[in-house]
């Protein structure tokens, strides 16, 4: 369920903090945030996955109820980005870089020779 995957990212989230070393190990860092579209997949996988061995135990899967379900979680476009806030690109990336680093300047170790 959606509760459960949230669960595990909030575990991998709090393993991270207390020992940043192996958490590197052992997944990616990313705000919560930005990995809901994945949660998100990863249940409608499962919700399929689920669907599917329902109609197999059905004695007539082609009228089993679980057959419309399983048709909108496959055949029907979904918005797992639906949160996410996109940005665009601005006008002049390369001035902003370089305002970026000015403040740095001297400091990063190619600009020392």
């Amino acid at each position: 369920s959606m509760l459960k995957s949230t669960f595990s990212l909030i575990a991998i989230n709090q393993l991270s903090l207390a020992n940043p070393q192996r958490a590197a190990a052992v997944a990616p860092q990313a705000p919560i945030e930005t990995l809901l579209p994945a949660v998100r997949v990863k249940l409608s996988i499962d919700r399929a996955i689920a669907l599917t061995k329902e109609m197999i135990d059905s004695p007539d899967p082609a009228s089993s109820p679980a057959i419309e379900e399983l048709k909108g979680v496959l055949l029907k476009p979904q918005n797992y980005t639906k949160t996410l806030k996109l940005q665009g690109v601005p006008e002049s990336p390369a001035a902003l870089y370089l305002d970026a680093y000015k403040p740095m300047k001297g400091d990063l170790p190619f600009q020392r020779h």
